[in-house]
């Protein structure tokens, strides 16, 4: 009864989360997003990397680290611009799936050494197909990681929970994300402060993309309800990460390791300070290296989400 009761608040601390989340991006969809991206961000990198660190990144050691090796140049590349950022990109983020995958479900087979092997040519071979590029560089890294991997992580744990909280947040998730897109909006009430705007203008390819699912005709209006649900998606996964206390373990982390991510926390937001640019380059960098980082995590996730499902099909 106890720790159902403490499940109960969890999944209810969920839901409250998602709706404030909800009211806040519906009302200050730019600011909203921006804050998030600026100020919980690395936040939620730093101390999520340190996490994955303590559990061997989920493919047993701390080889898995790799992952995060194309970090560094991918983030160059993307903050460079030109043609060939998003074939790159997608390759990239593409070729390290596979080896998460790799890591995760062949650990010590020759068959993980040829997708090891074959991943990277595979990948940059597909980098001109617009479906693959788009997936993969545009939409594996964002909405993906933050919207679909995060439901993902809520449906497991309402399926192993079994209770109407548990599903309620479920329910509650997914309607806050259609209804950022589906209700109808003036774009002249959204109009952010200029520093802001220049901010946002980062998630602009992706806004004006995602927007080709709102009903709004206008692709400024389309693109406002896009950033709306991007505001609630990137808010929300951050939030939901540092309401998972128990999770994240704060009374275990050795203090050198607590005062590294702090002080290097600071050094980020400071940096913005120094240059805006500079600062979302910093952001950036490690957005990157803690999506590839994430991916062993994701892969048995999504195995735990088919097993279950799967599972009970066939016991029914």
């Amino acid at each position: 009864m106890v720790a159902r009761a403490r499940l109960d608040r969890v999944h209810l601390t969920n839901v409250a989360l998602m709706l404030g989340t909800g009211l806040l991006a519906f009302r200050w969809p730019f600011e909203v997003l921006v804050l998030a991206y600026v100020v919980l961000g690395p936040a939620h990198y730093l101390t999520q990397i340190a996490w994955m660190h303590r559990r061997g990144y989920f493919v047993g050691s701390a080889r898995g680290l790799w992952l995060a090796a194309p970090a560094l140049p991918l983030a160059a590349l993307e903050l460079a611009g030109g043609t060939l950022a998003i074939p790159v990109a997608a390759a990239v983020y593409a070729g390290t799936l596979a080896v998460a995958l790799a890591m995760v479900l062949w650990p010590r087979r020759r068959l993980a050494l040829a997708i090891l092997a074959l991943a990277p040519p595979v990948a940059f071979a597909l980098r001109d197909v617009p479906v693959f590029t788009v997936g993969f560089a545009l939409l594996l890294p964002t909405v993906v990681h933050v919207f679909v991997f995060t439901g993902a992580f809520l449906l497991v744990g309402t399926l192993r929970a079994r209770s109407a909280t548990a599903v309620l947040q479920v329910l509650v998730f997914g309607l806050l994300a259609v209804l950022l897109f589906r209700m109808p909006l003036h774009a002249e009430a959204f109009r952010p402060a200029p520093l802001i705007a220049e901010a946002a203008d980062a998630f602009a390819p992706l806004a004006r993309l995602l927007g080709r699912l709102s009903p709004e005709g206008h692709p400024d209006r389309a693109s406002v309800a896009a950033t709306r649900f991007l505001a609630f998606a990137y808010a929300y996964h951050y939030l939901n990460w540092f309401s998972k206390t128990r999770v994240i373990g704060w009374a275990e982390m050795p203090r050198r390791t607590a005062a590294l991510l702090a002080a290097t926390y600071v050094a980020t937001l400071a940096s913005y300070a120094v240059d805006a640019h500079l600062g979302f380059a910093i952001a950036f960098l490690l957005s990157v290296a803690h999506v590839l980082l994430e991916l062993p995590l994701d892969a048995r996730t999504f195995g735990k989400l088919g097993a279950a499902l799967f599972g009970r099909a066939r016991a029914a």
